[in-house]
């Protein structure tokens, strides 16, 4: 591993934040092309996109990282500095956005511009304190989810501590997983609290709390991962009503650690430790990007296309490829004028405050 690495990770470890990168890439990938093109998709590619979807589907994986860091060397008195960190790296950010989009619309309300029924009262105080779905950009109700899970870590780090604490925890969990899939409430609370948040956040405490090392943990239960890791992809394939179950999602997400050594190998490539610097950032826009931004521009020529191109076969593939090209080369040159004009701003949208 390279010196230069290790100072821009701040001496946290490297393959953590090589395997973060990859998590945060694939994401990328899962939001690739817009929604009408699966309407028109081949079958072929249509199966194969299904897939990829499926594969690409690792926020479980980066809960259940947050979850470790939050608890790793946690402590009462530790709490207050924990909180700060978190906040400035994520609350900043989320709060940022949020507001900024709030501050835009009042303006434009103010100067005479119809928004639309949509942008009342209720809308503004759920933007203001950010109970609203969306919550600003797309994939921000993961940092707020983060946040909840911040208020609720010392009654957690509590019945962690014992025996019978971490029985109720477990059961829980996965009865909550179970209930949640039953009633539907995943499809409810898919951008608030999904149950595979629930699961594997506190499964990454708990192994914090073990003294453990998070690689090592899973260096142990490598081939039981991978296992699990098929069963549990299986079941999502076949059976696509249980696609959101916490249970199937929460099992899967131990596997991509399995690969944290081979993936920190990717340093030796310039790109790759550019992606790493401002994952964070890609993660945040990347979706508005594409859908808001991109669609009205350089995606433009793909929205005018006749439908019928994408019945082809590799047609469908072959755009959701030019999407995740062009989204992630655009957040690329986005934090790169950023960084040049307004560093702090830079820092902030990267969660590096």
């Amino acid at each position: 591993m390279s010196n230069n690495i290790l100072i821009k990770t701040g001496g946290r470890s490297p393959e953590i934040d090589a395997l973060r990168c990859l998590l945060n890439l694939l994401i990328v990938v899962h939001h690739a092309g817009f929604p009408w093109m699966w309407s028109y998709g081949s079958s072929f590619d249509n199966g194969v996109a299904s897939v990829i979807n499926k594969v690409t589907w690792t926020l479980p994986s980066l809960f259940l990282l947050s979850g470790y860091l939050m608890f790793k060397g946690f402590r009462i008195e530790t709490y207050k500095a924990k909180c700060w960190n978190r906040i400035k790296r994520l609350a900043v950010p989320l709060y940022l956005i949020n507001w900024g989009i709030l501050l835009i619309v009042g303006f434009g309300v103010l100067l005479g511009h119809d928004f639309g029924q949509k942008y009342n009262w209720v809308w503004a105080l759920k933007r203001f304190f950010c109970v609203s779905a969306g919550c600003g950009f797309t994939p921000l109700w993961y940092i707020r989810t983060l946040l909840l899970f911040l208020l609720c870590a010392p009654l957690v780090f509590f019945l962690l501590g014992f025996f019978l604490g971490r029985c109720f925890v477990v059961a829980f969990s996965l009865i909550w997983c179970v209930l949640a899939t039953f009633w539907g409430l995943d499809e409810r609370l898919s951008m608030i609290v999904p149950s595979y948040s629930i699961l594997t956040w506190i499964w990454g405490g708990a192994i914090a709390m073990s003294g453990v090392d998070l690689l090592d943990y899973v260096k142990e239960k490598k081939c039981l991962a991978v296992i699990i890791y098929i069963i549990g992809f299986a079941g999502t394939y076949f059976c696509p009503a249980l696609s959101k179950n916490g249970l199937l999602c929460g099992i899967q997400c131990l596997f991509w650690f399995t690969l944290a050594e081979v993936i920190v190998k990717l340093d030796r490539y310039p790109l790759f430790v550019y992606l790493m610097e401002c994952s964070f950032f890609i993660y945040i826009m990347h979706v508005d990007m594409q859908w808001n931004v991109l669609r009205h521009t350089v995606l433009y020529p793909l929205v005018l296309i006749p439908r019928e191109v994408f019945a082809l076969p590799g047609a469908l593939l072959l755009g959701l490829t030019i999407c995740f090209a062009v989204d992630l080369a655009a957040c690329c040159c986005l934090y790169s004028i950023m960084k040049r004009c307004s560093p702090i701003m830079a820092r902030i949208l990267n969660g590096r405050l």
